[in-house]
């Protein structure tokens, strides 16, 4: 899920343009990131939601647990 967090963020929250940067189809792209909100509690479509996601996608790479 962290990959598909990371490119969501990095193409705008443009669904089509993660679909196509991850090889997945827009729907699989939603599918995770309804999962992702579900497993979470925080959307990405959200403004407050999207900061600690993307605050928790950094914290992954500076521990090393995401490469991204």
């Amino acid at each position: 899920m962290l990959d598909t967090l990371d490119a969501y963020f990095a193409e705008s929250m443009n669904t089509s343009a993660t679909a196509r940067r991850l090889h997945l189809s827009p729907r699989a792209v939603a599918y995770r990131r309804e999962r992702i909100a579900r497993l979470t509690g925080h959307s990405p479509k959200e403004p407050e939601h999207r900061f600690v996601l993307e605050l928790a996608l950094r914290a992954a790479r500076i521990h090393g647990s995401f490469q991204g």
